[in-house]
C-alpha cells in the first residue's frame, strides 16, 4: 500500500537522524548550496519523538527502538530539569547554548507541554522508561502556568522574571492541553484533566462569535480528542457544547483553506506555496475531530474528502529517491512535484527540518488508524 510505505519510508529517515548523544540533525537542505544556520529547538525534538512512538505504536515493532531510545533519553535525562525555587516542578528547558537562537535559556510552555505528551507516549509503548513523579513534576510546571481564567503564562525566566505572558503564541495552549490530558491517562489525578478542561474551555470562550475566523489550531483539535475520550467525564454534556462548537470552528476554517484545483500540483495542499508542514497539521487536527464530532454534523463528510485529498497531497511531496529518500522538504515545487523550480526563487523551499518529517508521519499514521476515514 503506497500509505504504508510513506510511513515506513518517512519514519525510517527520522528514526536515522538520531545522534549517539539523542539530539536530532535538526534542519539540512537538499540544494548543497544553501548554508545552514546551526539551530536546535526542543520543542521540536519533543514533536518529533512524539511520532515516532505513534508509529512505533502503529506497527507493533518499528526497528527503531533503540534510536527512539536515544532521543526520549535525551528528553528526560538532559532537557527536563527542576525548576529553581520550585519543589517538585520540572520543566523542559531550552537551553541558549543548545539552541544558538540568541535568546537566554529559558522554559517554555509548548515545550514543557509537548515534551510531556511525548514522554508519556513513550512510557505507553515502553513502561518503565519514565518515573512517574518526573511526569507528575512535568504536569505541576504546567498548571503552575495557569491563570484562573485557563490561559496560560507562555514562558518561564530563571531570573527575577518568572512567568513572562510577553508571548501569546497559537500552539503553546494546545500543546499543554494534550500533555496534562495524556498524562491524566497515565496518572488518573483529577487536577491534570482539570486543568486541560479549563485551558479548552478558555480557547473556546475567547474565539466564540468570531464566526470561522479562528486559528487553525490543530493541538487544540488533539487535546479536545483526548479529553472527550475519558469515559468518566464531569459535567460532559456542557463541556461537550463548548469543545464541540469550537472544533467545528477551527474545522470550517481548514477547510476553507483547502487548495482542490484538480490540475495544480498543490492540489490537496492548504497553501499557494505548496507548504507540507501546513498541510499536515490540518490533516492531524482534522483527523481528531473526525473521533469525535456527530457524523450527522455539516463538516463531516467535507473533512473526510478534505482529508483524503490533503493526504494525496502529502504522498506527492514526499522525497523518494537519493540520501533524503523519506522526508518532506518545505514545500513541493514545479509541475511534477518536483524541487527544481524552488531552489532559486526561495532556498527554504529545499529545506528539510524534524518538525515537517514529524507532522507528515504523524497525520499519515492517524490516517491508516483512523477506519471513520478510510471506510
Amino acid at each position: 500500500m503506497e500509505i504504508d510505505r510513506a510511513i515506513h519510508q518517512g519514519a525510517r529517515y527520522l528514526a536515522n537522524q538520531i545522534r549517539p548523544d539523542g539530539m536530532f540533525r535538526y534542519r539540512v537542505n537538499m540544494n548543497p548550496a544553501v548554508e545552514v544556520k546551526p539551530r536546535y529547538n526542543i520543542l521540536r525534538h519533543a514533536g518529533a519523538l512524539y511520532s515516532l512512538t505513534m508509529y512505533h505504536r502503529w506497527n507493533g515493532q518499528s526497528g527503531a527502538e533503540s534510536a527512539m531510545a536515544l532521543a526520549a533519553g535525551y528528553l528526560r535525562d538532559i532537557a527536563t530539569r527542576p525548576v529553581p525555587g520550585l519543589p517538585h516542578i520540572c520543566a523542559v528547558w531550552s537551553d541558549a547554548e543548545v539552541s544558538k537562537s540568541g535568546a537566554v535559556t529559558q522554559a517554555k510552555l509548548g515545550g514543557t507541554g509537548l515534551g510531556l505528551a511525548a514522554l508519556a507516549c513513550h512510557e505507553a509503548v515502553r513502561p518503565g522508561f519514565m518515573e512517574i513523579e518526573v511526569l507528575r513534576s512535568m504536569g505541576r510546571f504546567l498548571v503552575f502556568m495557569q491563570q484562573e481564567s485557563g490561559e496560560f503564562y507562555s514562558k518561564y525566566f530563571p531570573d527575577h522574571r518568572g512567568r513572562d505572558s510577553t508571548l501569546k503564541s497559537l500552539y503553546y495552549p494546545g500543546e499543554a492541553a494534550l500533555g496534562l490530558a495524556m498524562l491524566h491517562e497515565l496518572d488518573p489525578d483529577p487536577t491534570w484533566l482539570e486543568s486541560s478542561i479549563l485551558a479548552m474551555r478558555h480557547l473556546a470562550r475567547e474565539r466564540k462569535g468570531h464566526g470561522d475566523n479562528v486559528p487553525p489550531d490543530h493541538w487544540a483539535l488533539l487535546a479536545t480528542e483526548r479529553v472527550l475520550r475519558g469515559p468518566h467525564l464531569r459535567h460532559r454534556a456542557e463541556i461537550e457544547s463548548e469543545l464541540l462548537e469550537h472544533a467545528a470552528q477551527i474545522c470550517r476554517r481548514m477547510l476553507a483553506d483547502q487548495i482542490v484545483d484538480k490540475p495544480s500540483p498543490y492540489c490537496g495542499g492548504f497553501q499557494p506555496a505548496g507548504n507540507t508542514t501546513p498541510t499536515a497539521t490540518r490533516l492531524e487536527g482534522m483527523q481528531a475531530a473526525l473521533c469525535f464530532l456527530p457524523v450527522s454534523s455539516d463538516a463531516y463528510d467535507a473533512i473526510r474528502k478534505a482529508v483524503s485529498l490533503g493526504v494525496e497531497f502529502l504522498i506527492r511531496a514526499q522525497v523518494q529517491e537519493g540520501p533524503f529518500a523519506g522526508a518532506w522538504p518545505r514545500s513541493i515545487q514545479g509541475e511534477n512535484g518536483d524541487l527544481s523550480a524552488g531552489e532559486v526563487s526561495n532556498p527554504r523551499a529545499c529545506e528539510i527540518r524534524i518538525d515537517y518529517i514529524q507532522h507528515a508521519i504523524s497525520a499519515l499514521v492517524q490516517y491508516r488508524e483512523h477506519s471513520i476515514v478510510n471506510n
